[in-house]
């Protein structure tokens, strides 16, 4: 297939990123914190796969280790010592938890959960808070989840022609707000409807943890089933996510996804360890649920991270990138329009645009093509990531590529306002 074809394919969002001439630009392979296209042009990325890179592009010491797993097979007649020692690293300190399947996305793990939810209530209607996946009911008809709850785009709805699911008694709503009275509103507004709430961890950044605690519990005492999806925060401040040590007991179905392979495609769906009988009728797993490459990969992000104290170092990292951001907005007289904001304790950020700029999503895109034109890569409506391999940056160079994206923009969008 050519190189023509690949650049005009019609695809948008977080899968393709495109020049300001229209082309797709074509990643040709990737070092440490760097990534390289097709025209040899580098980028300093924080999209990270948008999310699933922690240690760096192709980390030598994972590197070592995915080559030996290569080597031992991938898919055998049913699950092996790979999955049995990931299996062990993330039940480590739980009781009463079991996985109960291994996926390729969290989309898949997220869909296994919910219906396990409504075999065991009986109900059909799901409370989303949240993004949580690409399924039909999971995209259909959705907010805009990254939004903080005081701009006006966190409300307006997406349409996605063409999905399912979505009607009768499979009851759709969202819980956009995070306000626990509004949601023992929609609960009384359509009593015993509900077979769960799925809610996206990441929210727990957006909005005060007690406020959603109350929700989660308001749900539990009139018997939804709570799903945690812990896509985005797992890998990042720990295998298991950022809220788990909270939500362990409150959560029945964890999903873990995303940074837990350093890039390799895995989720892993944790549950109750006494409903066995459940989940193998309810077909719960699938044929690449076993294959070993992507569970080595799990396994052996855990094990360096851990020997690099990775989830801390995240941490810290992030927290220098956050600083030298926020310098360069200074330095491009930007900062009455734009923060750089740390979120997961500074293993994430995010841009936290003015009242006068959130509102107004052409001039934010402009923000993220300066970036690109400088050799950046950022994501804006949704969070951006820090991996390992940033540690290594230069900051001088960073400082100087960002403020030259920064009036870049400065002079093409604000002035406009």
């Amino acid at each position: 297939m050519s190189k023509t074809l690949f650049t005009s394919l019609p695809v948008v969002g977080s899968t393709k990123v495109v020049r300001r001439d229209g082309s797709a630009v074509l990643f040709a392979k990737g070092r440490g914190a760097w990534v390289q296209d097709e025209r040899a042009q580098f980028y300093l990325d924080f999209s990270c796969g948008v999310g699933t890179v922690s240690l760096g592009h192709a980390d030598g010491d994972f590197t070592a280790r995915m080559a030996e797993a290569i080597s031992n097979g991938l898919s055998f007649p049913g699950y092996g010592e790979a999955h049995a020692r990931l299996t062990s690293a993330m039940l480590e300190g739980t009781n009463g938890t079991c996985v109960v399947s291994l996926f390729k996305t969290s989309s898949e793990a997220v869909n296994a959960a919910l219906r396990l939810a409504m075999a065991e209530t009986g109900r059909f209607g799901v409370i989303r808070c949240g993004y949580t996946g690409q399924a039909d009911w999971q995209i259909a008809a959705s907010p805009g989840w990254h939004e903080p709850l005081h701009s006006p785009l966190r409300g307006v709805i997406r349409e996605v022609p063409g999905c399912r699911g979505l009607s009768g008694n499979e009851l759709i709503a969202d819980w956009i707000d995070l306000d626990p009275a509004s949601l023992q509103q929609l609960l009384d507004q359509h009593r015993g409807r509900f077979g769960a709430l799925v809610i996206d961890a990441y929210q727990f950044e957006l909005a005060p943890a007690e406020a959603l605690l109350e929700g989660i519990n308001i749900c539990r005492e009139v018997g939804l089933i709570v799903i945690l999806d812990e896509t985005k925060t797992a890998g990042r401040y720990g295998p298991r996510g950022s809220w788990e040590h909270v939500l362990a007991k409150l959560a029945q179905y964890v999903i873990l996804g995303k940074a837990i392979g350093n890039g390799a495609p895995i989720s892993v769906l944790l549950g109750p360890d006494d409903l066995g009988d459940l989940y193998r009728a309810s077909r719960i797993g699938g044929t690449h649920s076993k294959e070993t490459f992507s569970a080595c990969a799990a396994l052996s992000t855990i094990e360096i991270m851990r020997e690099r104290d990775g989830y801390n170092n995240l941490a810290q990292i992030g927290h220098a990138i956050v600083g030298t951001l926020n310098l360069a907005a200074h330095a491009a007289n930007i900062s009455e329009h734009l923060a750089v904001v740390p979120m997961l304790g500074g293993r994430l950020f995010e841009f936290a645009f003015s009242d006068q700029t959130i509102g107004a999503p052409l001039i934010r895109k402009e923000l993220v093509m300066c970036l690109l034109d400088e050799g950046v890569i950022a994501l804006e409506g949704h969070c951006s990531f820090i991996n390992l391999a940033h540690g290594e940056i230069d900051h001088e160079l960073m400082h100087d590529r960002v403020k030259a994206a920064f009036v870049k923009w400065r002079m093409s969008s604000i002035l406009t306002l």
